[in-house]
């Protein structure tokens, strides 16, 4: 980061620190802006995939374009599922013990790894900006949850998203369709949804009948 009237004095500067102690320079989710200065300073720019955003005010579960989503919607709502949307503050010590506890129950894998875009914890006493969005089930049970760090003063981004095995079809997309619409009453403008990591690739494989990354082996 840094005064992009600088130009390219920053990254030539940083650079030559790398090669001095012998490291490899690299950076995630540069702006075009950026993007442009490294290739200029001579190193190579991938697009590593889209970030999904939601503009509120745009949103709508009618039209053909939505009918999957508005079906998955549909279904957990016959379920019985209801939305409920606090910040972490609201949230009492003991009650963010529980979700943490669930958020751990419902990972899946033993290790995991966030993107470059995660915030990676959850329940800490800095966060009380982030939004906890949760589906309980008709006996109050919560049943799948997300979490959403603050993106400026008026949007959120995708942090954290668990859901109980037990959870109908078309959870998530009932929890972040009804984000979406009550948007307005909590002030937000946008709501990301992370990243989409090689989407292109993914697409081009599909048409193809592929389902892994070109070159890719059992390590990727």
């Amino acid at each position: 980061m840094g005064d992009p009237g600088l130009g390219r004095k920053p990254s030539t500067h940083w650079l030559r620190l790398c090669q001095t102690y012998g490291w490899s320079p690299g950076v995630m989710g540069a702006s075009s802006q950026g993007a442009q200065t490294y290739r200029e300073a001579g190193l190579n720019a991938l697009e590593l995939g889209d970030e999904a955003i939601l503009r509120p005010t745009d949103f709508k579960l009618s039209g053909p374009e939505m009918r999957g989503v508005r079906q998955a919607v549909t279904r957990a709502r016959r379920a019985g599922l209801t939305v409920r949307i606090r910040r972490h503050r609201d949230i009492s010590a003991a009650e963010m013990e529980q979700t943490i506890a669930r958020a751990d129950a419902w990972r899946d894998t033993e290790t995991e790894r966030g993107f470059s875009m995660a915030l990676g914890r959850l329940g800490d006493p800095a966060d009380s900006d982030c939004l906890l969005v949760e589906a309980l089930d008709p006996d109050n049970r919560v049943v799948a949850m997300l979490s959403l760090v603050p993106w400026g003063t008026t949007g959120v981004s995708l942090d954290l998203m668990r859901r109980s095995p037990e959870s109908p079809n078309g959870t998530i997309e009932l929890m972040v369709s009804e984000l979406a619409l009550h948007a307005e009453s909590l002030g937000l403008s946008r709501i990301s949804l992370n990243f989409a990591m090689f989407r292109s690739a993914f697409e081009q494989g599909a048409q193809l009948g592929a389902g892994r990354l070109p070159g890719c082996g059992d390590g990727c």
